[in-house]
């Protein structure tokens, strides 16, 4: 006959929250299985957000692999807890525990208002929250040669950024870029264990 015992999260002190830290993969560990593969852990996970705004939660369950092992929610400001992990079943491997790890961040736009180039570095002028190593997409700048899509941010401060990138050209008008600022110490995770042996 089974074991049926309620327990705390790994990654919890005497069952409290636990705050993410991280803003990309590999998350802050929320909970790992025990080795066993038949040891089942049947895990309950909420989410509090204590910005002002959405918060995306990237909950990587029993892996890191993107879009396989990942669960994406956006937790909405001050509302109290989120369901975000209802009840779903891990276990080892037989010889290693399968870990559950989370990363916040905040969806983030800037309306672009300028762009000039130099030496391989293109600098967007826009109101932004973004930082350095945030990656954005850039669409509807003219001349179109400003429009890149998954670039890595080089430098930000709160009116300007920069990629590297051999683009050229005058700016003539329009533009916007989109990607996440950081997320970090916005969500709280928690929750518990239903762990079958």
């Amino acid at each position: 006959m089974a074991t049926f015992t309620k327990t705390l999260l790994s990654g919890s002190t005497q069952g409290k929250p636990i705050k993410v830290a991280a803003t990309a993969t590999t998350g802050t560990t929320i909970h790992a299985t025990g080795t066993s593969s038949t040891t089942i852990d049947e895990v309950w996970l909420y989410a509090f957000n204590s910005s002002t705004g959405p918060v995306s939660l990237t909950v990587e369950y029993g892996g890191t692999t993107a879009p396989d092992q990942n669960i994406v929610i956006s937790v909405p400001p001050t509302s109290g807890l989120t369901l975000v992990v209802p009840g779903l079943i891990l276990t080892g491997t037989g010889s290693a525990a399968n870990n559950i790890t989370a990363f916040a961040q905040i969806p983030s736009y800037a309306i672009i208002t300028n762009v000039s180039a130099s030496a391989g570095t293109v600098t967007y002028t826009a109101a932004n929250n973004f930082v350095a190593g945030t990656t954005v997409s850039i669409t509807g700048v003219n001349p179109s040669a400003y429009n890149l899509s998954n670039v890595t941010i080089a430098t930000a401060s709160s009116t300007q950024f920069t990629v590297t990138n051999a683009a050229t050209g005058s700016y003539v008008s329009g533009g916007q870029a989109s990607g996440f600022a950081t997320g970090a110490n916005l969500i709280t995770v928690s929750g518990y264990v239903n762990r079958i042996v």
